[in-house]
């Protein structure tokens, strides 16, 4: 009577521990929404790049559904099947636009946004143009004024250099010192050697915009280095021009030299700065607090 009392015990504690375990699953999967009705919509997209078939869709940054199918028509369209569940339907509006967005770091997103949410719903046989939205479009679009205003500067630097170039007579006969002239036309070749670089650099296509090797670094780094090479052949010409106080037509011209060296480096800096605000390639990394 006894051993029967423990194996009925041991049997009830089986039976209720898989009613437990059961029950557990049952609530997961219902909060999951995996007894919840979805419904289907259909869109268009002019390109698949980017959408994959388990894409969330979001709205507000929450996910209100996902994509369950792609294929394309026999005109060329991308059709995209989402399924969205019916807690959710009330997100979805007549006049809801969407878009994917193709952030220059980071993988394509799938979201809706519905501006008038008084609206009629969304109908099931319509059928929305996806809206591509490519921040790397935008990156470019910023970098063009910024590459035309680097090539003026540029211009106005071998402009320069080409000027002091030119009066190695004047230095030689301003200053008796070979090791000043010497130094003078070593910065204006280091000058030169960058601006090329430089030039080098403007003409990488779009797809060296991502990581450290891109042009934004590039850029500023090479900027960086005709800056300090500018300054080391102003300090030149300060000396020259310190040393040439009897030559007075001879001090003058080296005075204007300077004078345009050092616009030149005055506008180069504020690129520089110009280039860090505008084009913010890399994402700051946030530390999120527990």
């Amino acid at each position: 009577m006894k051993r029967l009392s423990v194996e009925w015990k041991v049997g009830l504690f089986l039976v209720v521990s898989t009613i437990l375990v059961m029950g557990g699953i049952t609530y997961l999967a219902y909060k999951k929404g995996v007894f919840e009705r979805g419904h289907t919509f259909t869109l268009f997209s002019r390109t698949g790049e980017g959408l994959s078939v388990g894409m969330p869709l979001n709205f507000s940054g929450f996910k209100i559904g996902k994509v369950t199918e792609l294929e394309l028509n026999p005109e060329g369209i991308v059709v995209v099947q989402i399924n969205v569940p019916s807690r959710h339907l009330k997100w979805l509006r007549k006049d809801s636009e969407f878009f994917l967005e193709r952030p220059i770091l980071g993988s394509a997103k799938l979201t809706v946004v519905t501006k008038n949410m008084a609206s009629a719903p969304l109908d099931a046989a319509s059928r929305p143009m996806i809206t591509e939205v490519s921040d790397i479009n935008e990156a470019i679009k910023k970098l063009e004024p910024l590459l035309a205003k680097v090539s003026l500067i540029l211009g106005h630097v071998e402009r320069v250099t080409g000027k002091m170039a030119e009066k190695n007579s004047l230095l030689e006969m301003a200053v008796a010192d070979k090791d000043a002239v010497s130094a003078v036309h070593e910065s204006l070749k280091n000058v030169r050697k960058v601006t090329t670089h430089l030039d080098k650099i403007l003409a990488r296509t779009e797809m060296e915009l991502y990581g450290p090797e891109g042009i934004k670094p590039a850029v500023i780094e090479v900027l960086k280095e005709v800056v300090m090479n500018l300054k080391k052949t102003e300090e030149v010409l300060d000396n020259v021009i310190k040393v040439s106080a009897d030559a007075a037509k001879a001090t003058k011209d080296l005075e204007v030299l300077r004078g345009e060296v050092d616009r030149a480096m005055h506008s180069l800096n504020g690129l520089i700065e110009e280039i860090s605000r505008k084009i913010p390639f890399k994402k700051e990394e946030k530390v999120e607090l527990p």
